[in-house]
This record gives structure tokens, C-alpha cells and sequence, in this order.
């Protein structure tokens, strides 16, 4: 089983890449965000899915170990092939990705090309049970300290982000530049809820209930982030 593959970036096409490897050629087909992070000439290090058929034998490409779980997850889903597994990768940041699933959120999925309704919610009854153990793989949303933001929580930003009129890139890259704001905050109204006393009254809890809600600060923080 080939698992990885390190060398240098021959040829790069909207679909594939060719990796010069000892003077052997290795051809991968990669989500376009990969590929557009590829340069000719450059050395690069792309983790590898194998995928045999009657007629085929190719490799799949993929920048994080993540990704391919992601994708392998997928592709057990009944009638998702790599064409509709690499088109998800592709539409969403990994966290991102996760979190619509395990929120069964449908409709998201259907920003990716190819993905209807029907076959978002085929994907999510397949997939979601599955899916669950994801949330602890490594993830790209960390402080130095190894923390990171729930897969769910970051989907549900991004779905009022969506909701709002904000394209999914557009909302994807602001849910990125703004992370490291929500991880601090969330430490800080941590250490405030651990020195609560039990004698809060009620309008005091009242009075923090917005101001604590994770998801609405993410969606103002990546909203000043998107502002002109």
C-alpha cells in the first residue's frame, strides 16, 4: 500500500499532479485547492489514497491526514464517488466539513458542486455515526497550547455566515482569520464561568448569555473581518 509520497513537483493540470520521485513519475488526482498550492519545481509531500477498479488503478492526493480519512469515510457512502468526495473537500475547510455532517446539515453540502439535497442528506444518514471519532483528529484551528475549535461549532458559523448572504469562500476564509479570536475568548469566558458564584442572579446570567455563545461570537468576529 503506498501511503505517501515526497518529491518534486513535475507537471500540475486542473486535475492531477505528477510528483518526480528517484526519476519515477507519480501521477495524483487532488482536490483544486491542492493543486493550486503546488508549484513546478517545488518539493512537495502528498499522503495517498489508492483506489482500484476493473479498468483502473490511481492514486488520490491529499495535503493532511485528515483529508484523506475525510475522504475515506466518504467514499463508503453509498453512490459518492472521488469525483463527489473530492468536490466536498474542496467546498469546505476539513472542520467545517465534519461539523455539517454531525449537525445533519444537509442544505450546507449543497454548495459543493455535484451535491444536491437528496444526495447531502444520502451522504449524512451513511456517514454521519462515522464521522463522530473525527473530531479528535489533528485539525487546523490550533493554538500553540494544541487547542481547537469543535468541528460543529465552526459549521454552524459558517452556516449563519451563508444565511447572512456571504458565499462559502468568502465565509471560510473569514471563519479562518478569525479563529485564533474565538479560541481566546472562549479561554477567557472559561476562567469567568469557573469563578461564577452560585450567588449570580438572574439578570446577571441573563446579561451573558449572548456574550457566551461561542457561535455568535465567531459569526460578529468573522463579520468584522468581512466589513470594507
Amino acid at each position: 500500500m503506498i501511503g505517501l509520497i515526497r518529491g518534486q513537483v513535475a507537471v500540475v493540470t486542473d486535475k492531477t499532479v505528477i510528483i518526480d520521485c528517484a526519476g519515477v513519475g507519480w501521477e495524483l488526482t487532488c482536490a483544486s485547492a491542492v493543486l493550486r498550492s503546488l508549484e513546478v519545481g517545488s518539493e512537495t509531500t502528498l499522503y495517498c489514497e489508492v483506489r482500484a477498479s476493473e479498468k483502473d488503478l490511481s492514486l488520490i492526493g491529499f495535503a493532511t491526514l485528515t483529508a484523506r480519512e475525510i475522504f475515506r469515510k466518504l467514499r463508503a457512502a453509498p453512490g459518492v464517488g472521488t469525483a463527489h468526495a473530492l468536490s466536498l473537500l474542496d467546498s469546505f475547510s476539513e472542520q467545517s466539513l465534519v461539523g455539517y455532517i454531525l449537525a445533519g446539515d444537509a442544505d450546507a453540502l449543497t454548495a459543493a458542486p455535484g451535491i444536491g439535497k437528496k444526495r447531502g442528506e444520502q451522504i449524512i444518514a451513511a456517514v454521519k455515526e462515522n464521522f463522530a471519532e473525527l473530531e479528535n483528529l489533528p485539525a487546523q484551528d490550533e493554538t500553540s497550547s494544541g487547542r481547537r475549535i469543535n468541528p460543529t461549532l465552526r459549521g454552524e458559523a459558517h452556516k449563519a455566515l451563508l444565511a447572512l448572504g456571504y458565499t462559502s469562500a468568502q465565509a471560510e476564509r473569514a471563519l479562518l482569520q478569525t479563529a485564533p479570536q474565538v479560541l481566546t475568548a472562549e479561554s477567557s469566558l472559561e476562567a469567568q464561568t469557573e469563578a461564577q458564584t452560585n450567588s449570580q442572579t438572574d439578570s446577571q446570567t441573563d446579561s451573558q448569555t449572548d456574550s457566551g455563545n461561542p457561535v455568535a461570537l465567531w459569526v460578529r468576529a468573522a463579520l468584522q473581518e468581512l466589513s470594507p
